[in-house]
């Protein structure tokens, strides 16, 4: 159980390793929680690689720090907790767990201090996963390897499993990225993590995208400021995600400022949006006025009024030294395109010839058990959870789990023949 929360800025350095920290509970049973290296750093907390000292179970413990002052935390619990204790209700495989969470004294490093300053910090006990796609991606570059086929088809699917079960709970993750993907080198098994700039998403509100320090993922619309966003900004992240697997390296790839780049209104005076929108523009062209209104319809009068023409490149050409499927080529054609309203969700991904054929089989009225040998992790054929399925119609579902579709009929042909027989025995 959590004791409190502080809120404020939060500092992410990272502290002196290995250290401990305990978590002690009313009934007097306490919990070591030992770190040992870490894992990463970001903008608002650091993760490491710990180990229960009293089960020797390996954890996840993410580190976060608070300067304001303390404040009841039935009154502000922490987004990323509630987050994750929602999204962890039906132990979806391509989530990452959240075991617990806590508050305990830590240090903090200063660049201008030789002593570390010591703090009150939040501590998240997670699901531990030896890797991430971030790191996975790096080794490749620094071997001169691209992942194999089968990798790229098997971390695409797990990734959008992920994001649909968020969707069918009304969820955006907003900050989908390599580092926010997990993956187990073991089983293959990959989930998502990092759910501080997640949000619930609400038909008709307006939603301002919370800050996201991944500039290279952002969808065009974030970009452009719009404060009606949905779940296609995480389809359009993933899609980039995706061509980074093929590539080796991001898609839309920007350092500097370029001559001749269109400004969409006020987006201009944000140099990094700017851009990122342009290296956008360098391969998908110019969007069309009608594209513009879903990105910002306040940018429509003032878009390119230069009349600047930037041709669209092809994906299979930037590709094609990858040598790619071209099944997943054409899928992430479908979704990088500028309108968010024209992207397939996560759902129609799942069901696209891309996936099913690869990993059910053509003509497969269930389970393809072949494929069970182990060329796939187990968790791509995990049941959807009652959300997602509630979610699909019947032939949406005949491709997104074959197999339980089938028995789902099978239930309800029993079901009905039941009920056929306790009428007939009524009429005598």
């Amino acid at each position: 159980m959590v004791e409190g929360q502080k809120t404020g800025t939060s500092t992410a350095i990272a502290p002196n390793m290995p250290f401990s920290v305990v978590k002690r509970t009313p009934g007097g049973k306490q919990m070591t929680y030992h770190a040992e290296r870490v894992l990463g750093e970001g903008a608002f907390g650091v993760v490491m690689q710990a180990k229960v000292l009293e089960t020797r179970q390996a954890v996840s413990l993410k580190q976060i720090y608070y300067n304001a002052v303390e404040i009841d935390i039935d009154i502000n619990y922490p987004k990323e907790i509630m987050c994750l204790h929602e999204l962890n209700r039906r132990n979806h495989p391509n989530i990452m767990k959240l075991y617990d969470a806590f508050w305990a004294h830590g240090e903090r490093k200063r660049k201008d201090k030789d002593v570390p300053d010591v703090h009150r910090c939040l501590y998240l006990v997670m699901e531990y996963f030896p890797d991430n796609l971030s790191r996975i991606l790096r080794h490749t570059r620094l071997h001169e390897k691209k992942l194999k086929p089968e990798n790229i088809m098997f971390y695409s699917y797990q990734l959008f499993r992920g994001l649909n079960y968020m969707a069918s709970i009304g969820y955006v993750h907003f900050d989908i990225k390599p580092q926010n993907i997990l993956v187990d080198g073991t089983t293959n098994r990959l989930a998502l993590c990092d759910f501080g700039t997640a949000r619930r998403m609400y038909i008709g509100a307006t939603t301002p995208a919370p800050y996201i320090q991944s500039r290279y993922y952002r969808s065009p619309e974030v970009l452009c400021g719009s404060n009606r966003l949905s779940c296609a900004v995480d389809v359009w992240s993933a899609g980039v995600v995706m061509a980074e697997m093929i590539l080796g390296h991001p898609l839309f790839y920007g350092k500097g400022k370029e001559e001749g780049d269109v400004k969409m209104g006020s987006m201009g005076q944000n140099s990094s949006n700017h851009q990122m929108f342009f290296e956008i523009q360098k391969i998908l062209g110019i969007p069309t006025s009608e594209e513009v209104k879903y990105l910002n319809h306040n940018y429509v009068n003032d878009f390119n009024k230069k009349g600047i023409f930037m041709e669209r490149h092809p994906l299979k050409k930037i590709f094609a030294a990858k040598e790619p499927n071209p099944a997943i080529v054409e899928l992430i054609e479908s979704i990088l395109v500028y309108s968010p309203v024209k992207r397939p969700s996560a759902q129609q991904v799942l069901v696209s010839n891309c996936f099913f054929e690869h990993i059910f089989g053509k003509k497969s009225n269930h389970l393809d058990d072949d494929k069970l040998d182990g060329t796939y992790p187990k968790e791509m054929y995990a049941r959807f959870t009652p959300e997602e399925w509630s979610k699909a119609d019947e032939k949406i579902k005949a491709r997104l789990h074959p197999s339980q579709y089938f028995e789902e009929q099978e239930e309800l042909r029993i079901l009905e023949g039941d009920v056929s027989d306790t009428s007939s025995m009524n009429s005598l």
